[in-house]
């Protein structure tokens, strides 16, 4: 090496020729470097799988009276596992692997015209070798499958190197490689015009193969003893007089590196399992092919009989190493594992067979000399008494005999590696039947080989077969297991319920590969599925400190803890702070709003603005994170709603719309627009045969929060007659939450309770449903329990006379009780019992020291609806902001109170607003009339036309008719008014409708006047 640049001295030619090669074999390390660590990943990398699943979260409780029922929301929760992609295949390396190969073709050709006459002659037949490996016929020359492209091969080809050898003998480089760079390029032309094969360059590519895998092995062999050769020079170069033990030297550290082979070999053919560090044959040639460079020319007087190292010597061997070093970048890029364990193979014995002999040829040439410590490199090709020939004859021998002692199962390997090239090559002409059993026969080969079963695996997949599927990713894992195959087999495994197969899988695969956070997820996620929350957290907590699966994983963990809340009692900012770091991640977004509506107390706050697509198509993870904040967040935004609802009405979003109709729903519906949340709900349960059952469920448990149990009857009895969950004892509460209503008889609810005792299927109710036919049988004296008496006053109340309602309130021990009854009374007929009740009233308040806090809070109530009044409600003011709502009617009473205060105290925005919110909102009637009043006072026909919807969605409810009843009078509708008096003399007791006929006859006076 004492002259690195040996090509300065060159003529300009040959040194451009030799910088040129030289670059592109510098660009082919580059390609080696970057594609062989990778192996399988180059053609296959983790895919993200993100599942939608549903979690059903309760929400708060209904109370009516002593009953309590609650329905669930379905919340999306994101989980994540990764799998292996299927085989991404690519042209691109399979071009220029033949873009190289017809380099180094154009070289060879160069070389092999100027050799002297006899090896001309054997130059010539290994080129003849070399175009019957091009496999030409498989191009379809002219349509057929007959040899015209071998023919025409060897007359191109061959004519121009029998120009050179025997015409033009003398012609320079630059005029040979021009010559055989046309006749290339014209060839190449000639297969573009009459080559019919889809493809042709491609199928040439792949067929052709076996050419670069010869040279490949011929260049293995060329540096089989390159390294010995190597530590002679570097021990000996320097030595002097002084130098000692040279041959000792040069002995042990070859001994260290022919043992090193030596245990790799015993490894790959399953002799040894040590956990040792080996040489990596593929480094090592690339190594070996830098080193040669110049190796190659300190042997030159061994070949110069052929070629002259300068410069056909160093074309020679530069064209070879690049095309080796190609052709590894190739088949690592192609994860080509057979291929690549011949080639394995093959360097190992080739360096094991050559460096042994060549370390006898040193020692029986040049013993004397090295244990004079004399600098036996510059004479290291001169031998004394051992050729150099022998040592690649003998060196040949033993190489071959390595082979022999496996069988030469690397040549197995070989055409099994083949036929996986041939197997991409009819997949990318999507010829997957034909590329199936190319892979099936590359298995035949070399049994169990990854590729080919990953590749057969991916197929399976692809077409939906998950027994296949999962067959051939186990395979894959038998001989030479990835990763990815084991997500894949254990996906499989998940995919057609064999759960403890996956399990098992995935733990041998974190075994395996320990540090793999893609398999330590996906096991996590296994562990999930089978509520092994502890073990999912631990193995999520690792995958969660890889950067590439941080996101998913921190997701995941999130997801888990909601699924599975009750395991964790911590709070949502909390699990936030432990594990999450990536907050902006979709999924986690999503699922921590989950977390939020597990746990309402939790201050968290995620805007959604992120999940609106500016191109109004949704996608799973936007949708999702809508739809849960829609679900947990209150007030939702106007404006959002509004946006959600046109997001909704798009056709692309129709996989969705009817989530989020539910979402927007329940949204009106916590921003006290009932109607509109009702006629959503009507619409869903109308359009879904199989959720209708769920939807008027729904509904019905609406209107008993609404404090309109006569028009949940109307649902509940729907659900009852269907058979659903626990409908028939909702449908006895409704009915007996209406006994005050005239039309509802005390024998009606008392058969509807003897249903739900004598149903089979609700024999967890019989009790109650007991206890309540003896509420609605006895006398209120014969109660036990103030439960009872409680009960009995809600629902019987009404049959009482004012001094048995006095002596009733007596017969309370706890008298928390017996201010939720009073309330109860007075918010069921305020004007009846409010002056009836006032002792009561003032009685509890003397001793409101022994009420419990909902005793207190009711009591306030049942105070506040007895004395305040919407003449004299601005003399309570202190009195109605002091109040706790604890139902929905008390917090519409308290925003009525509190806008007749505003507009009292002339404070016209805040009155606005509260009569706003409760102008969708028919259930509670006097703030519906106020606010009609207030917005509408001048525009009878808008409160007419308000009053008739309202009255559709609460047809039961007396005074919404009699106001509909006035308004259609007061836009001249009479005939409806008329016609609508029978509907309201069947709602309303005898005293109450007389006293509506005085004001309905008053109405129509005054309008006649006014005509």
């Amino acid at each position: 090496m004492n002259n690195l640049k040996f090509w300065q001295d060159w003529h300009p030619t040959s040194r451009s020729v030799y910088l040129f090669l030289l670059t592109v074999f510098l660009l082919v390390i580059v390609a080696f470097v970057t594609f062989y660590p990778k192996g399988m990943l180059n053609m296959v990398a983790w895919e993200r799988i993100s599942t939608l699943q549903e979690v059903p979260v309760a929400q708060d409780p209904i109370s009516v009276g002593l009953f309590s029922f609650s329905y669930d929301l379905n919340f999306s929760v994101v989980l994540e596992t990764f799998v292996g992609s299927s085989v991404n295949h690519s042209s691109v390396g399979a071009y220029l692997l033949l873009g190289v190969v017809a380099l180094g073709w154009i070289i060879l050709l160069t070389i092999f015209s100027a050799l002297d006459r006899f090896w001309y002659y054997v130059g010539v037949l290994i080129l003849l070798g070399l175009i019957l490996l091009l496999q030409l016929e498989q191009l379809l020359w002219f349509g057929q499958t007959q040899k015209f492209g071998v023919v025409l091969a060897f007359g191109l080809f061959l004519l121009p190197t029998a120009y050179f050898q025997l015409i033009n003998p003398n012609a320079r480089l630059s005029v040979r490689l021009l010559t055989f760079s046309s006749v290339t390029a014209l060839f190449a032309g000639l297969i573009f015009l009459f080559a019919e094969v889809a493809y042709p360059f491609l199928t040439l590519a792949y067929h052709s193969l076996w050419v670069p895998i010869i040279l490949s092995v011929l260049f293995i062999i060329i540096v089989g003893h390159e390294l010995i050769s190597l530590v002679v020079q570097l021990i000996t170069q320097n030595n002097t007089p002084q130098s000692s033990n040279s041959l000792l030297h040069i002995f042990v550290l070859s001994a260290i590196y022919l043992l090193n082979l030596s245990l790799l070999v015993l490894k790959n053919i399953g002799t040894i399992d040590w956990d040792i560090i080996y040489i990596d044959t593929f480094w090592l040639l690339a190594i070996l092919s830098i080193i040669g460079i110049w190796g190659f020319k300190q042997r030159e007087v061994q070949y110069k009989f052929l070629f002259p190292f300068a410069p056909l010597g160093a074309l020679f061997y530069l064209t070879l190493g690049t095309i080796t070093l190609a052709t590894v970048a190739f088949l690592s890029w192609q994860g080509n594992d057979p291929l690549l364990e011949s080639l394995e193979d093959t360097i190992a014995y080739t360096q094991i067979g050559f460096s042994a002999i060549f370390l006898i040829y040193l020692i029986a040439n040049f013993i004397q000399p090295l244990l004079k410590n004399q600098r036996v490199f510059t004479v290291l090709y001169r031998p004394i008494n051992f050729p150099y020939g022998t040592v690649l004859i003998v060196g040949t021998i033993v190489t071959l005999a390595f082979f022999a002692r496996g069988g030469f199962f690397s040549y197995s390997q070989l055409l099994s590696g083949y036929n996986i090239g041939i197997g991409d090559l009819h997949w990318m002409k999507e010829e997957l039947f034909v590329a199936e059993q190319y892979y099936k026969l590359s298995d035949q080969y070399a049994n169990n080989n990854h590729r080919a079963n990953y590749s057969l695996g991916a197929l399976a997949r692809q077409q939906d077969d998950p027994v296949l599927n999962a067959y051939y990713f186990q395979e894959a894992l038998q001989k030479k297991p990835s990763p990815l195959a084991y997500a894949n087999s254990a996906a499989a495994y998940v995919g057609t319920n064999q759960y403890f197969d996956a399990l098992f899988t995935l733990k041998e695969g974190v075994a395996a590969f320990p540090d793999n956070a893609y398999l330590e997820n996906n096991l996590a996620m296994l562990y999930g599925r089978t509520k092994v929350l502890d073990s999912a957290l631990y193995w999520l907590t690792n995958a969660s400190e890889n950067t590439e699966t941080q996101a998913a994983a921190e997701a995941n963990i999130v997801g888990l803890i909601g699924q599975q809340r009750t395991q964790l009692n911590i709070s949502t900012d909390s699990i936030i702070a432990d594990f999450v770091t990536v907050q902006d991640y979709a999924p986690t977004l999503i699922n921590t709003l989950l977390l939020q509506e597990q746990s309402r107390s939790d201050s968290l706050n995620f805007l959604t603005e992120q999940a609106l697509p500016t191109d109004s198509a949704l996608n799973a993870f936007s949708f999702a994170q809508l739809k849960n904040y829609l679900l947990q967040a209150s007030p939702v935004d106007t404006a959002l709603l509004s946006t959600v609802q046109t997001l909704a009405d798009l056709a692309e979003n129709f996989p969705y719309t009817e989530e989020l109709i539910l979402a927007i729903a329940i949204a009106e519906y916590q921003q006290n627009k009932v109607v509109n949340a009702l006629r959503k709900l009507d619409r869903l349960q109308s359009v879904n045969v199989f959720k209708r059952n769920y939807y008027l469920n729904i509904i019905g448990l609406w209107a008993l929060e609404q404090s309109t149990p006569r028009v949940a009857t109307r649902y509940f009895a729907q659900l009852a007659d269907q058979g659903y969950q626990d409908a028939r004892l909702k449908f006895a509460v409704s009915l007996t939450e209406s006994l005050s209503a005239p039309d509802v008889a005390l024998e009606v609810v008392q058969r509807a309770w003897q249903e739900v005792l004598s149903d089979s299927t609700q024999t967890t109710f019989h009790d109650m449903a007991s206890q309540q036919l003896q509420i609605l049988s006895v006398p209120i004296a014969q109660m036990e329990t103030d439960t009872e008496r409680y009960q009995w006053l809600r629902y019987r109340g009404q049959e009482l006379t004012e001094e048995q309602i006095q002596l009733a309130f007596t017969l309370f021990e706890d008298q928390s009780y017996a201010a939720v009854a009073a309330y109860d009374l007075l918010q069921k007929d305020q004007k009846a019992y409010r002056e009836m009740l006032a002792p009561v009233i003032q009685r509890l308040r003397e001793n409101e020291s022994s009420l419990n806090y909902q005793g207190t809070i009711y009591l306030e109530w049942a105070w506040a609806l007895a004395t305040i009044t919407d003449t004299n409600v601005s003399d309570w003011k202190n009195r109605v902001d002091m109040l706790v709502p604890l139902t929905k009617q008390q917090q519409y009473q308290k925003a009525y109170w509190q806008a007749l205060l505003a507009h009292s105290l002339g404070e016209e925005d805040k009155a606005r607003e509260r009569l706003a919110s409760l102008l969708g909102n028919p259930f509670f009637e006097p703030g519906l009339i106020g606010a009609l009043r207030y917005f509408y006072a001048d525009q009878p026909e808008v409160i007419y036309q308000y009053f008739l919807d309202a009255i559709q969605t609460n047809p039961y409810s007396a005074v919404l008719l009699e106001e509909y009843i006035l308004s259609a009078v007061r836009v001249g509708l009479e005939n409806y008014a008329e016609e609508s008096l029978a509907d309201l003399e069947q709602l309303s007791s005898s005293r109450q409708y007389q006293q509506f006929m005085q004001r309905y006859q008053q109405v129509k006076d005054e309008q006649a006047v006014a005509f």
